[in-house]
C-alpha cells in the first residue's frame, strides 16, 4: 500500500496554511505491519538512552543501508525518496507554492524539470531538491510533561513535510498532539535559536490527536507554525515517521530574537551527530555559487 494514495487534492486546506489531515484511508493492518517491524528504539538511537522526550532520527541513507530493515519498511522508504514522491507533492501543493513563492521558478528552476535526489545519498552538486524519509523516536518521559520545543517553523530549506503517526497499542500517554496555529492580527512573530516562537501571538486552528496512521502533509513557509503538545511522563519512546523535500537554498526569512539565527541543518545536534557524507559542504559550496551568479 503507498501512503501516498491517502494525501489527495481534494483533501488539501489552505488555512492557517497549505496542509493535509488524513485520519483515514490507510489499511490498518499496512500500519500495524510497520510498527511490528519497527527497527527497536535502540536502534534509532544507536544504543544512546536520550533524555527525557528527546528525539532521535533514522534517516533514509541510514536505513536503506541496513540489512535488518524489513521488506515493508524498505518499500516504504524507496516510495517517499523515488522521483514520483516528488511528482506527488507538486499534485498537491502547486498552486499554493507558486502563490506564495512566485520566484522559485527564477530561483530553482522549472517545477517539472529539477533534479531530485535522495539527501546524503547523491550528490548534491547534482540535484534541485532533495528527499528524505525517516524514523522518528522520541525518548521515554520522565518525570514530568514536556514538549521537544514550542510553536515553530521548519529548517528554512525545506518545502514539504509530512508525517505518518505510529501510535503502539500500550502507548496510553496523553500528549504529543499535533497543533496547527495561525498568527494573531497585527503580530510579528520573533523566533529563537530553535526557530520556535511566543505562543501568546498566535492561535490554536487545530489540534490533529497522536493517533495510529494519521497522515500530515504540508507545505513550508513563514506561517507554517506548527508543534506537539507537551507529552505526558511514559515508559514507552514515541514513534512516528517523517517525510520531506528539500531546496538547496533558504526559501525565506524569518524575525529572529537578538543574538539567534536561522537553523542551518548542518548546524542541527541531531545532524552533527549523524554519520553524514560531505554533502553539507557541498550544499553550502553549490548555494554560495548560485547566490554569485545572481
Amino acid at each position: 500500500m503507498s501512503l501516498l494514495s491517502v494525501l489527495t487534492t481534494d483533501r488539501v486546506e489552505g488555512h492557517p496554511f497549505p496542509h493535509i489531515v488524513a485520519t483515514e484511508g490507510l489499511e490498518g493492518a499496512f500500519v500495524r505491519q510497520l510498527e511490528r517491524e519497527c527497527p527497536p528504539f535502540e536502534v534509532v538511537t544507536r544504543g544512546r538512552a536520550g533524555r527525557s522526550n528527546q528525539k532521535f532520527l533514522w534517516a533514509a541513507h541510514r536505513a536503506l543501508r541496513d540489512p535488518a530493515l524489513s521488506p515493508t519498511w524498505r518499500s516504504l522508504f524507496r516510495d517517499l525518496v523515488a522521483p514520483e514522491a516528488w511528482a506527488h507533492w507538486l499534485r498537491l501543493f502547486r498552486a499554493p507554492l507558486l502563490a506564495e513563492y512566485p520566484d522559485f521558478e527564477a530561483r530553482f528552476g522549472r517545477l517539472d524539470a529539477l533534479r531530485i535526489g535522495v539527501r546524503d545519498v547523491d550528490d548534491a552538486w547534482r540535484c534541485d531538491v532533495l528527499l528524505d524519509a525517516k524514523i522518528v523516536a522520541h525518548a521515554p518521559v520522565v518525570g514530568r510533561a514536556v514538549a521537544e520545543r514550542g510553536p515553530h517553523v521548519k529548517i528554512l530549506r525545506t518545502l514539504f513535510y509530512g508525517y505518518l503517526y505510529l501510535r503502539a497499542d500500550e502507548d496510553d500517554a496523553a500528549g504529543a498532539d499535533h497543533v496547527l496555529y495561525s498568527i494573531r492580527p497585527g503580530v510579528e512573530p520573533v523566533f529563537d535559536h530553535t526557530q520556535a516562537t511566543d505562543p501568546e501571538g498566535l492561535h490554536v486552528e487545530r489540534v490533529v490527536p497522536y493517533r495510529r496512521g494519521t497522515v500530515i502533509a504540508f507545505m513550508n513557509s513563514p506561517r507554517s507554525i506548527q508543534g506537539l503538545t507537551a507529552r505526558a511522563p511514559s515508559p514507552r519512546p514515541l514513534f512516528a515517521f517523517h517525510f520531506t523535500a528539500h531546496v538547496r537554498a533558504p526559501l525565506f526569512d524569518l524575525k529572529m530574537k537578538p543574538g539567534a539565527r536561522p537553523i542551518r541543518m548542518e548546524d542541527a545536534r541531531w545532524y552533527k551527530r549523524s554519520p553524514r557524507s560531505l554533502l553539507a559542504g557541498a550544499w553550502r559550496r553549490t548555494a554560495a555559487a548560485l547566490s554569485a551568479r545572481g
